[in-house]
């Protein structure tokens, strides 16, 4: 897994030719952020075989449905899969933090690849999209308070917070054990309010039963 010095140098090369890349497409507003981000996606892999040749690396083929990045490439050994977020600033535009399952994220770790999130902050003008940022962090070097778990099938990583805003707290040298004390201490604790929350609706339920159906109170 890349860290410290590389994954900085990595998230800066990634950076200049995603940006490049997407001031050159000119891309038009679309109906939300999640739409954006599809165009911003389409751009950047429409010419992922280009890109990697110039960093000097190998083009993975694209991912399922069920792998968590975008596009990926391997570099020296390194398999290292980028998932693009888009981040629209004008005020009252929905977002979406969403990144993957709990179980999918810890089995992309365990196979021993990098992942990093691309971010595109931008703002718009009529119809045409000004771009304010790219940035590309490893998920793995992210802030603890970026990280958040819901309750989603087995559980939703997402992120609480912009990869700009907390650019100058990313712990770029953590190990992944580091991040996996980290990360699992958060999964543990989302489980058991899960679990609780679970067992609190299962006995509303059973006292529904037993009041003949007529006080169901909260879920």
């Amino acid at each position: 897994m890349l860290t410290g010095t590389a994954a900085r140098q990595w998230s800066t090369t990634l950076d200049r030719s995603f940006l490049a890349v997407i001031e050159a497409h000119g891309l038009e507003e679309q109906p939300d952020a999640r739409a954006f981000g599809a165009h911003v996606e389409k751009a950047v892999t429409d010419r992922w075989e280009d890109l990697c040749g110039t960093w000097g690396a190998d083009a993975l083929p694209r991912p399922g449905r069920r792998t968590i990045y975008d596009a990926g490439f391997r570099t020296e050994g390194e398999v290292v899969g980028v998932d693009f977020k888009s981040k629209d600033l004008a005020d009252g535009r929905y977002s979406d933090g969403g990144v993957c399952s709990v179980g999918n994220l810890l089995r992309f770790y365990e196979s021993g690849a990098t992942f990093f999130i691309t971010e595109v902050g931008y703002t718009l003008t009529g119809r045409t999209a000004t771009f304010s940022y790219v940035r590309t962090a490893p998920f793995h070097a992210l802030p603890a308070p970026l990280y958040r778990i819901e309750n989603l099938g087995t559980g939703q990583v997402r992120l609480n917070a912009t990869l700009q805003s907390c650019w100058g707290e990313i712990e770029w040298d953590r190990s992944l054990p580091g991040f996996l004390d980290l990360f699992l201490g958060l999964a543990e604790e989302h489980y058991d309010r899960v679990a609780r929350a679970a067992e609190a609706r299962a006995t509303t339920l059973a006292r529904y039963r037993a009041s003949g159906y007529r006080a169901l109170g909260r879920l």
